[in-house]
């Protein structure tokens, strides 16, 4: 008979080993397998920056952020953020750590930009701060803009489009007032009697066409008689 404690040592130990491999998945995800060098970094602001937030090197990952440590410095507060670093990654003296939110929905990371200095921190430096630099401070910079945009340009635009608009109306007017005259006039024109006196004419003008076509035949007929009798006898 099988003994239930062979059972139990096997469901622990199959257990014991789903928590070690979960244990070695968020370490390889969170950066944290293999030794590495830290550096330290100052920000006034924090906001969304918490111990694991990802660390990268103009875009690359590099590390994570190992602890974050208030400092109270003579009329402020900063922060000095722990940064654990790939072992071995060279960071030129003039780089620049900065909190970014590359967009809206993406999560809050720390992006070191490079520096041009030949020279390069030791482990344990600092790297100088840089404060958020996200999708929203942008657009919060656009809405300024737009607000002195209409301010300074829209807002005096639009007050001497109101100024004019009576007095474009006020010519419009006048225009559809002209337009409609010439249409009176030339209905008037037009009428009944008028047109009757047209038709007339017309029929006139159709009269002494025809009158004229039949005196040109006739004096057609004239000439070829003329013509006719200037000519010598034919002899047959």
């Amino acid at each position: 008979m099988k003994s239930p404690k062979i059972d139990y040592v096997w469901v622990g130990g199959f257990v014991l080993a789903m928590i070690v491999a979960f244990m070695i998945c968020v370490a390889i995800l969170s950066g944290r397998t293999g030794s590495t060098d830290r550096y330290y970094t100052h920000f006034d602001n924090v906001l969304g920056v918490i111990p694991g937030t990802q660390l990268f090197f103009e875009g690359y990952p590099v590390g994570r952020v190992d602890a974050i440590e208030p400092e109270r410095e003579p009329g402020k507060k900063r922060y000095r953020v722990l940064l654990s670093v790939e072992n071995g990654w060279p960071i030129p003296e003039d780089s620049v750590a900065s909190i970014t939110e590359p967009s809206l929905l993406a999560a809050i990371t720390i992006d070191i930009l490079s520096g041009s200095s030949q020279t390069m921190l030791a482990p344990g430096s600092d790297i100088a701060g840089q404060d958020l630099s996200s999708v929203l401070t942008a657009v919060g910079s656009l809405a300024d803009e737009v607000a002195a945009l209409l301010q300074e340009d829209i807002r005096p635009l639009l007050a001497s489009v109101a100024d004019s608009t009576p007095r474009i109306l006020a010519n419009l007017e006048a225009v559809t007032e002209g337009l409609a005259q010439s249409a009176e006039q030339v209905s008037a024109l037009f009428n009944a009697k008028n047109t009757a006196r047209l038709d007339g004419t017309i029929g006139d003008l159709a009269q002494a066409a025809a009158s004229l076509d039949q005196l040109t035949a006739t004096l057609e007929a004239s000439l070829r008689r003329v013509d006719h009798r200037r000519r010598p006898w034919t002899v047959w």
